[in-house]
This record gives C-alpha cells, structure tokens and sequence, in this order.
C-alpha cells in the first residue's frame, strides 16, 4: 500500500499523550492543592513553579508509562496512517532508554506511525524527510518552524491558547485546531484550504 496524500509529521507529548494531565497531577502534590490542566498556562514548567532540576525528578520511565492518550487521537491518527506517511518527531530526552519506553507505549497503545524520531531541531528530519508540515503544540516551535518557512498545525493546548495567529512574524503558517476531529478534518480536506484567523466548521466538532 502506498500513502502518498500528505507526508506529515505529529509531535508525541501534548498531541497524542496527555501531559497536561499528567503535569497538573505534579503541580497538585508540589502545591498542596488541586491543580487544574487549564492552570498550566505556560509551557515551561519553571513558569509554574517547577524549576528544570526539579521537573526531571518527575520524567522517569513512571511518568511516561503511564500517560494517557489524548482524546480520540489514537483512533483517528491510525485513520489518517492509512493514505498518509506520518512519523513522529519528539524532543524527549530525559534519561537513558526513554526512546525505547516511548516506542513502547506507542505500541502499547496501538498507535500506527511510520518512523519515531528524536530531534530537539524538529526543522531538520522535516527538512530531511521532505515533510509537508508537523502537528504540534508548542507555540515557540511552530513559530521557529515558521519562521524557517515550515507549515504547522498548532494543536490547542491552554498554555498555547493566549497567543495570537496569522501576524507578519509567523508568515500565516500556523493554523490551530481544537482537537484530534479537527486534526483529521484539516488533513483530509488540505491544510491550504483554511485560514488562521477563521474557525474551522467541522460538524464534528462545532456543537461541542
């Protein structure tokens, strides 16, 4: 079988597993109180309060074992694998063995990909690869990749939500989605088509 409609990549932590659950459950025990996904309105945790040599306490083989999946994320990228060649590009690092740990839990959880890839610079394996563009849903990458001329599809996230699309210094190459229904609705009816300051109509996911 050939996939040959788009070649994109998908990002790991934030897209398809639930870090912001996972994050909000640490900052609950740190702060002695419940913490909700919404509070993490930042992306780097030392924002919030949890310095990096804090943070890679938590990042263990535990941690990323046992993240769940995003909502509808593993159904419908095994859709989209289906005539798309998709690779997964993580900047994971943490500690020895967690490329393996992540592969498994990729497997575990029955998701379909072609190629798990670890790379801080995301711009290189797109560039190498000859991607079309990669979902993500870090703001600052998605703006790096912008600025490198490197489309994106900026997955909402509440610490991605206060920044503002389509301005002169991302070049109207981010678009947003609200989630994995509206993932599977852009990619299939082409990224292109839609613009960063209108918000998509997918039936799917306009009523709730």
């Amino acid at each position: 079988m050939v996939r040959i409609k788009n070649r994109f990549a998908c990002d790991a932590d934030g897209v398809l597993t639930d870090t912001g659950s996972a994050f909000a459950k640490i900052l609950s025990k740190i702060n002695n109180r419940s913490v909700s996904q919404s509070e993490i309105t930042e992306y780097s945790m030392a924002n919030l309060g949890l310095p990096d040599s804090e943070l890679k306490n938590y990042l263990n083989n535990q941690f990323y074992m046992n993240l769940s999946p995003i909502k509808n994320s593993v159904k419908l990228i095994n859709e989209l694998f289906q005539d798309n060649y998709i690779p997964i590009i993580t900047a994971r690092d943490q500690y020895d063995g967690v490329m393996q740990d992540t592969e498994t839990w990729f497997f575990d959880n029955g998701v379909l990909f072609d190629d798990l890839i670890q790379e801080r610079d995301k711009s290189i394996p797109i560039k190498e690869l000859g991607l079309d563009f990669i979902v993500e849903d870090c703001y600052e990458t998605c703006l790096d990749l912008a600025k490198k001329g490197i489309k994106t599809i900026l997955f909402k996230q509440p610490w991605n939500k206060k920044y503002k699309l389509g301005t002169e210094e991302d070049k109207g190459l981010i678009k947003s989605v609200e989630d994995w229904h509206e993932i599977h609705y852009t990619i299939n009816n082409g990224i292109d088509k839609f613009s960063v300051s209108t918000q998509l109509t997918n039936p799917l996911t306009k009523n709730n």
